[in-house]
Order: C-alpha cells, then structure tokens, then sequence
C-alpha cells in the first residue's frame, strides 16, 4: 500500500512538474492606450514597493496595477531605485529623487546633472568638473573632489571604491582620495567619444594598462 501511494504522489509530482516546465510565459503588452506615455522606453526598474518605473522620451511613470504619471515633460534617460525606496531618475541634465510614497519628483540637480549611479546605498553623480555624492544626514549633494575633465556620459564605483568615468578623454578612473593620480586605461583612449556608459559587475577581471591623465 505505501509503495503504490508513493507511486501516485511521484507520477503527480512528473504532471506538475512538466507542465510548469513547459507553460507557456505569460505577456502582457504596454502602450499609450495603456496609459505609458511614450512607446520608446529608454530605461526601467522596479522600486522597493513592487512598482515597475518606465523611463520614456515623453517622461517618467510607473505601474502598480494602474499607470501613474509622474512627469510628462522631458525625456528620463536613466532610472535607478535604491534600496530605502527612493527613486532617482535623470531628465533633460536634471537629476530628480522621488522618495516612496511621495506624490511629487524633487529636482536635486537642476540642469546640472551629466551622469549618475548608485554602488553601496550612495549616489555618485558627474556634474561639470564635480564629482558629488549625496548626503545622507544633510539630505543633499556634497563634494567629492575636483575633476580635471568634464562632459561626463558614464559613471560607476567598483568594489574597491574607485569611481571609473567614461568621457572625451577616454575611460578614467579616480583612486580613493589617498593623493595617487588619476588615470586613463589606454586600451580605452583611443574610444574618446564613443564611449557612453559604464557598468559594474561582480566577476572578471579590470584592464591592467593605464597611465597617468594629463590636465
């Protein structure tokens, strides 16, 4: 009897299995009927709440069941949402923050804004020649360093804390403020501007050739 019970539960077990296996995936289509509000969309996450943002060229809205418009003006061309619920996105060079659940985007950087990233719970963020972060305590943007160039179109910190920028120079990077000088991958010089953007990822190993950048 219990051989011929186990037998039944292992045969539903292969059933179910399979079927979840071999479903088929579910796709559900967003356009302007649906309320986006453009059909290019250039950037999307998903914030702490569970709500899917969009990133068009006709601005920023997110999905939670319902599309909600929060800015229909301005192309958002990148969006991030950190880990206590803040949404930033980048607008025209203006660099937006939209905490959860606050109905309005607070423009932290207006017009000022070349890139941005987020690496450890802070905001890293290329403006002219300013390399910024922001402060939690004051609520604000605060001072990094100086950069020597500016025009900034990439931004990231790797794990050992250096923040890596893509710009006319080429691919550069900033040591921890410890006096070592900047410096520029010559692999990645000759890119110049064609170099748009720049990632993290957690395996792989980093270019070993670089010289120092000259100002």
């Amino acid at each position: 009897m219990g051989v011929k019970r186990f037998y039944v539960i292992f045969c539903l077990f292969l059933l179910v299995l399979g079927q979840s296996l071999y479903a088929k995936p579910y796709f559900r289509h967003f356009g302007v009927q649906e309320g986006l509000l453009s059909p290019n969309v250039l950037a999307v996450c998903q914030d702490s709440l569970g709500r899917i943002w969009f990133g068009t060229e006709n601005g920023a809205c997110y999905y939670d069941g319902d599309m909600h418009i929060v800015q229909s003006v301005g192309e958002v061309s990148r969006l991030l949402c950190d880990a206590k619920g803040v949404v930033w996105y980048l607008s025209e060079g203006s660099l937006y923050r939209y905490p959860a659940p606050q109905t309005e985007p607070q423009a932290v950087l207006p017009d000022e804004a070349d890139a941005f990233c987020l690496a450890d719970g802070v905001l890293h963020v290329a403006s002219g020649h300013q390399d910024l972060y922001w402060n939690a305590e004051s609520q604000s943007l605060s001072l990094h360093r100086l950069l020597p160039f500016d025009n900034v179109r990439g931004i990231c910190v790797d794990k050992r804390g250096r923040i890596w920028f893509t710009c006319p120079q080429g691919l550069v990077v900033c040591p921890p403020p410890t006096g070592k000088p900047l410096y520029h991958h010559q692999s990645a010089k000759r890119l110049g501007h064609a170099l748009r953007s720049i990632r993290r990822q957690h395996l792989g190993r980093e270019p070993s050739q670089r010289s120092p950048l000259h100002t």
